[in-house]
């Protein structure tokens, strides 16, 4: 380890969506490289609250939560 006076800085952006990296950056699902320009220090002020996204949005995931055992049906789980 070299101690070069910068900070641990870690590859962001949408390129880095979907993959797996370890604490300093460095890409470990066996995908190459990451092709990114931008990298943020690990340790950085929060960002205001003017500056999130706060925007609702779907998240779709698959799974169907219809049908959980509502009214009736309830009392047939308990037995």
């Amino acid at each position: 380890v070299i101690d070069t006076g910068a900070p641990i800085t870690v590859p962001v952006g949408e390129q880095t969506l979907g993959r797996i990296i370890n604490i300093i950056g460095e890409p470990i699902d066996e995908l190459g490289p990451i092709d990114t320009k931008k990298f943020y220090a690990i340790h950085r002020p929060t960002p205001t609250f003017t500056e999130m996204n706060t925007t609702a949005q779907q998240l779709l995931t698959g799974i169907k939560a219809d049908g959980g055992g509502l009214g009736e049906s309830v009392r047939f789980l308990d037995v």
